[in-house]
């Protein structure tokens, strides 16, 4: 492949561990601590595209915050405020998967390292300022600009439009519908597939599959 003068990166769940909640979900409601996260992540998701379908823009932080409230009275459990406020401070302090802080330190100088995320920059500076990350990318991109949540091709275009029609792009994630939105806007794909899972089955599939960040180098070189 020719070299992508652009590398554009997802946030959660691609550079930053989001199955990491589930520690302090179960101090907080103990034995249900790995599914409670489980669940409010795919709603917070849901909330999403429900807010992208419906054309009624919310914050992903709102969205996050509602996300928790609802799971946690759909389970009938008890969320103080205070176990609220500490949950929702989480995604701030979310760590990065293993191998992310070495590779984002050989790439950087030798690509424009992006990120295209649906978290607002509410969410997006304080994570990336506490993983001490914030220096390795060029552009960070919240969809907050076009109030348009991915997969719409509206939040990719986002990307057209900071960096121009002729720029080459390589999008990266971990989440299908991410892959999806983005190679049907037109962009190249790389999904990183941590956990050897089947690929969804819609007729798309992403131009390169990655077990992690580090194969990337080896993909760049050819």
């Amino acid at each position: 492949m020719n070299k992508p003068l652009y590398l554009v990166f997802d946030i959660y769940g691609t550079l930053f561990d989001v199955t990491k909640l589930s520690k302090d979900c179960e101090e907080v409601f103990p034995g249900f601590g790995s599914e409670f996260s489980t669940i409010w992540r795919e709603k917070q998701l849901h909330y999403a595209f429900v807010s992208e379908l419906t054309g009624t823009y919310v914050t992903f932080s709102s969205l996050t915050r509602q996300a928790l409230q609802h799971t946690a009275f759909a389970h009938e459990l008890p969320l103080a405020r205070e176990d609220e406020e500490k949950l929702m401070a989480d995604y701030l302090n979310l760590p990065p998967f293993p191998e992310v802080e070495s590779v984002l330190q050989e790439l950087k100088g030798s690509f424009s390292i992006c990120l295209l995320s649906n978290g607002g920059e509410d969410m997006l500076t304080p994570l990336l300022a506490n993983a001490n990350f914030d220096k390795y990318f060029d552009h960070v991109w919240s969809i907050d600009t076009v109030r348009h949540y991915k997969p719409s091709p509206l939040a990719y275009r986002l990307i057209r439009d900071r960096i121009g029609q002729d720029a080459d792009v390589l999008f990266l994630s971990s989440n299908c519908w991410d892959i999806i939105g983005a190679g049907r806007f037109g962009f190249k794909t790389a999904w990183i597939n941590r956990n050897g899972l089947p690929f969804e089955s819609t007729g798309y599939q992403p131009d390169y599959v990655l077990l992690d960040l580090r194969d990337l180098f080896s993909l760049l070189e050819h």
